[in-house]
């Protein structure tokens, strides 16, 4: 995997319609940043990343 090897990995932060629903569906998403991940760790056997900075998608958009 690409992210495990260092490549930039980002995350976005949504919100489910029911947090008790399996599986889940998207109420919505926070549109104003993103999350850059860290390291990748498993639990588990789950994969979860580590996150490291907040950041304005204004600024993503002005850095590409």
């Amino acid at each position: 995997m690409a992210v495990k090897a260092g490549a930039p990995a980002f995350a976005i932060l949504v919100r489910a319609k029911d947090v008790k629903a399996r599986p889940r569906s998207i109420a919505g998403f926070n549109d104003r940043e993103v999350f850059q991940l860290g390291e990748i760790a498993t639990f588990d056997g789950d994969e979860w990343g580590e996150l490291k900075d907040r950041i304005s998608v204004q600024a993503m958009a002005k850095a590409s």
